[in-house]
């Protein structure tokens, strides 16, 4: 679908979770999805971000944010989530994005148009910019898995563990993605230890 641009010009642009769009406006070319939470009009017509939703660098590039409830099986518990209608991906399409336990996150991130934790306690390295649902273990020695894409744009389940004889990261100058492996990289050598053990999930 194409959206008349302010100048004249139209932009090709697309929403793929059509499912939950209420309406569907035009920002400046691009189609925005209303999920029933309203727009702003002093904005340009954007999607509206509930004021009681977590802070985080998700904000610069979701909109139609809230908080929802869902039942944890019993009748007296409720557990709070957070729901996006529209996140942008990298090649522009908007996504709608859900995220749980993030209390432990120190910010919500939009990793191509889905909602993922980052924790302070998960390594640093190059590996966090096209890795993302990283997790660590919390036992010796610690394993580092992460979801990874690769070459082709697929994403693959990664798996890190120590350098041998090591209980943690340590001694990794970085940690990196090598076409959905994560690999230790040492700063005294060019070698790559603890290769990731992976199984492909493809997109």
């Amino acid at each position: 679908m194409q959206c008349p641009k302010g100048c004249g010009k139209k932009l090709a642009t697309q929403i793929v979770a059509i499912d939950a769009c209420a309406a569907f406006g035009n920002d400046n070319g691009v189609l925005v999805c209303d999920d029933g939470s309203g727009v702003d009009e002093d904005s340009g017509g954007l999607l509206l971000n509930d004021d009681d939703i977590p802070s985080g660098s998700y904000q610069e590039s979701c909109r139609g944010c809230k908080m929802l409830e869902e039942s944890d099986g019993s009748e007296d518990t409720r557990i709070k989530f957070l729901s996006c209608s529209a996140c942008k991906s990298w090649n522009g399409a908007f996504l709608a994005s859900t995220i749980r336990n993030f209390d432990r996150c120190s910010d919500i991130d939009n990793q191509n148009g889905e909602l993922v934790c980052k924790d302070d306690q998960i390594p640093p390295g190059a590996y966090r910019e096209s890795c993302s649902l990283c997790e660590l273990t919390v036992e010796d020695p610690k394993t580092l898995s992460c979801q990874c894409r690769d070459s082709s744009g697929g994403r693959q389940l990664a798996v890190l563990s120590p350098p041998d004889g090591e209980w943690n990261f340590d001694s990794c100058h970085n940690i990196d993605n090598h076409d959905g492996n994560l690999v230790c990289q040492r700063q005294d050598d060019d070698t790559n230890d603890g290769a990731s053990r992976t199984s492909r999930d493809e997109l």
